[in-house]
């Protein structure tokens, strides 16, 4: 990674980080489903407002299949991340959706964008102990909010990993379909605000969190646009958005006054390794050396 994008990368985590940390805001105040509703049509707005500003906005073409697909994942993984922040709180909500290079790197395997390579392999396996070790070992003990919370923090990760490897290949460069699956994760959770009945504290700060959700989101894509060319910009961005996890614990802990138990420390350093090595952060010859 070259040393002058330091502090491109440096900003841009924090403002992933603040992403998460807004979102969290907006479910408290309006109950995961809403909060589903109205972070995604942010989200599709300032994605399609920072393109055409940015001057890389182009007409939502291609098969309607492949749209279809991305616009799926796109969904379940706001929806996911909206019910994880509910019932299990920013910091471990974070720590699960640490796992999505891992879910990227498999994607990219699957759809013969990548090969794994013996770091990786390694890194996946470290990353997948360090999920469980999340999982076994809850900070307030066992419930089912957290199995629940879990659960729908890996789905989450789950489909925003193929979303990111799946838009790379199909859409690259391209912010509109990704706006266009915000969208389509609006109209879906529409009936789920129905459904799920009202809950948070509808508190108006929520709507607050909302504009700094814009705010941060639009400053980051702005970033992404000027200092990441097109190629390789998936990648990136995937270790932007892990570091920005790890900022969004960091709030969760020190500011909201969050607790991890020791285990879920020790999956959050195994993540971070996994990170390293999956997402290509050391150089080749550096991590061939570590695993002889």
């Amino acid at each position: 990674m070259p040393t002058a994008r330091w502090p491109t990368y440096v900003a841009l985590s924090v403002l992933w980080g603040l992403v998460l940390v807004a979102t969290r805001g907006v479910v408290a105040g309006r109950g995961w489903a809403l909060a589903a509703v109205l972070c995604a049509i942010v989200l599709a707005a300032a994605t399609v407002t920072v393109s055409h500003l940015t001057a890389e906005a182009g007409p939502l073409t291609g098969p309607s299949r492949r749209l279809l697909i991305l616009g799926a994942a796109v969904a379940v993984q706001d929806l996911g991340v909206c019910y994880a922040l509910e019932r299990i709180g920013l910091a471990q909500t974070a720590l699960v959706l640490a796992s999505l290079p891992l879910f990227a790197t498999l994607t990219g395997q699957l759809l013969g964008a990548d090969s794994i390579t013996g770091a990786a392999a390694a890194g996946l396996g470290a990353g997948f102990l360090g999920v469980l070790l999340v999982a076994m070992f809850p900070a307030d003990g066992g419930s089912w909010n957290f199995i629940g919370g879990v659960l729908a923090g890996l789905v989450a990760a789950l489909a925003g990993g193929f979303g990111v490897r799946y838009a790379a290949l199909r859409f690259p460069g391209r912010a509109e379909p990704t706006a266009a699956g915000h969208g389509m994760a609006a109209v879906l959770a529409l009936p789920l605000v129905v459904m799920a009945g009202p809950s948070g504290s509808g508190s108006p700060w929520a709507y607050l969190w909302l504009v700094l959700l814009a705010v941060a989101l639009g400053a980051a894509d702005i970033l992404t646009a000027r200092h990441f060319p097109v190629p390789r910009r998936a990648l990136r961005m995937t270790r932007v958005k892990h570091c920005g996890l790890v900022v969004a614990v960091l709030v969760g802990v020190c500011l909201q006054h969050e607790s991890l138990s020791t285990g879920q420390v020790l999956g959050l350093v195994l993540l971070m390794i996994a990170a390293t090595l999956v997402l290509e952060v050391l150089p080749e010859d550096a991590s061939a050396r570590w695993l002889r």
